[in-house]
């Protein structure tokens, strides 16, 4: 059967609690607006297939928890991203001021070389303004970044600044000489980072080498399937460095042999997989 898209792509939305980044996902992905605010706990992620340049991009976009007190698992899915999007309220100042906050953030748990997008979102109040709009396209050059100012009310720009980030990272990923294989090859996903040489700690052990190997995906998938690991051209682990051991054989996507069954995973309890089967 032919795949249904040509890459995937792995975007993330942070930024303060309140700042309309569920919003701006579910504007995006089921263009749709509801004004009753609930707010998100911990991650939830939405899908939209996407027509860039002749190319069909699935983008997998998270939204993400704004407060302190899930910053450690929201931080765990910052590694598998492709594309970050930073979002501040124009009504509310010092959720741009902490833009500098999730810029440094990016810089301590993401991948190296990833795509970044500003967002200053809920343009439509603009009789409520307090940042003004030149000085976030500072911010941005700054940072050598693009900037938007979107409404996921009125849907202004929030079309055009997905489909430009997805472009980007497109775009880039082309420059770098990927395939439709991935960059990795023999299973990574278009638009991945480059993949570092495995530790010693991590390398395939030699053929002789006898004992147990962790399970190659989730609990009751068949063992000659393997989704998850490497070197299989269907989608990685969702869960990334949030649901896979660091030990030896998880790490991030999944590490060489796939995730450890859910019993043995000592942060099973973050696990998405089972939310993706169907995806």
């Amino acid at each position: 059967m032919a795949k249904a898209y040509d890459h995937l792509f792995k975007l993330l939305l942070i930024g303060d609690s309140g700042v309309g980044k569920t919003c701006l996902v579910i504007r995006f992905a089921e263009d749709n607006f509801s004004s009753t605010y609930i707010s998100t706990i911990g991650i939830d992620f939405k899908i939209r297939t996407v027509d860039i340049d002749g190319k069909k991009i699935k983008l997998q976009v998270w939204d993400t928890a704004g407060q302190e007190r899930f910053k450690t698992i929201t931080t765990a899915y910052y590694r598998g991203a492709v594309g970050i999007v930073l979002v501040y309220d124009i009504t509310d100042e010092k959720s741009f001021e902490n833009i500098q906050n999730w810029m440094k953030s990016i810089k301590e748990n993401a991948s190296a070389g990833v795509e970044r997008l500003l967002l200053g979102n809920k343009c439509d109040m603009e009789g409520r303004r307090k940042v003004q709009r030149e000085a976030a396209e500072k911010l941005a050059k700054e940072h050598g970044i693009r900037f938007f100012e979107t409404s996921a009310k009125s849907s202004e720009n929030v079309e055009e600044a997905f489909r430009t980030l997805a472009r980007d990272i497109l775009h880039k990923s082309f420059r770098k000489g990927v395939s439709g294989a991935g960059i990795w090859g023999g299973g990574g996903q278009a638009g991945d980072p480059p993949r570092p040489p495995d530790p010693p700690s991590v390398r395939s052990p030699p053929a002789a080498a006898a004992g147990p190997r962790w399970s190659p995906g989730p609990p009751g998938r068949p063992a000659g399937d393997a989704p998850w690991g490497r070197g299989s051209g269907a989608p990685r682990d969702p869960r990334g460095s949030a649901g896979a051991s660091p030990e030896g054989s998880g790490g991030e996507f999944g590490g060489i042999w796939g995730c450890p069954p859910l019993s043995l995973c000592h942060k099973a309890p973050l696990c998405l997989v089972p939310a993706l089967e169907s995806v």
